[in-house]
């Protein structure tokens, strides 16, 4: 087990758990989903994983899958889910609710642009992912302080979150596929005035029982 963070935080970065069919495959954006039974036994994966590590917050986006992930882990340990708008995942403004494979067909060339410049194009109507990290770290400048020697469970999204963590590593948002977390994946950063280092990154890929 690892100590507890003394002069920072240590994040837990949990991404959803899986969709239901016709969403898991989506450019959902900030829309609500819905859990498939195979993300309630992700959730349950999770539960499992986490039992021996000490959470004192829990911050999840006010998208419904989210939400529905974090109040598992709320109730197994009695703490609220406190729900921060920040940490909803980039809009994909007209791209919302569509399937991938479709935009891929209608829109070929934007999507391309959108992929190949990862994080720095916006959907029409929508936000870069650069901008949509900018807005999360913006709740976390608020938020580090009053978290100093804690733990803190997030969860949101995948793109978010990958983006918020190679941010908070140093790296590019063009970099953050390379720190992508599967449906469930679980992160763990901790965070310093001066910078962060990752702890461990998707342990549940280990995990034989995994759904």
């Amino acid at each position: 087990m690892l100590d507890d963070p003394t002069e920072r935080a240590r994040l837990i970065l949990l991404r959803h758990p899986e969709l239901g069919s016709g969403q898991k495959d989506a450019a959902m954006g900030q829309l609500d989903g819905e859990l498939s039974r195979r993300g309630m036994q992700h959730t349950v994966a999770v539960l499992r994983l986490l039992a021996g590590v000490n959470i004192d917050a829990i911050f999840s986006s006010p998208a419904k899958h989210c939400i529905a992930a974090s109040e598992a882990l709320s109730k197994d340990r009695g703490l609220p889910v406190q729900i921060e708008p920040r940490l909803l995942d980039q809009t994909l403004g007209e791209w919302e609710g569509q399937a991938w494979a479709d935009l891929k067909k209608e829109h070929e060339a934007r999507v391309r642009e959108f992929f190949h410049d990862y994080g720095l194009i916006a959907p029409p109507e929508g936000e870069t992912l650069s901008d949509a990290v900018d807005r999360t770290l913006g709740w976390w400048n608020d938020t580090a302080a009053d978290l100093e020697g804690q733990t803190a469970l997030v969860v949101s999204a995948a793109p978010l979150l990958s983006g918020f963590a190679a941010r908070l590593l140093g790296l590019s948002i063009r970099r953050a596929p390379a720190l992508a977390l599967p449906a469930a994946g679980v992160g763990m950063l901790d965070v310093y005035r001066d910078g962060a280092v990752v702890r461990c990154w998707h342990p549940l890929c280990l995990d034989d029982n995994l759904p």
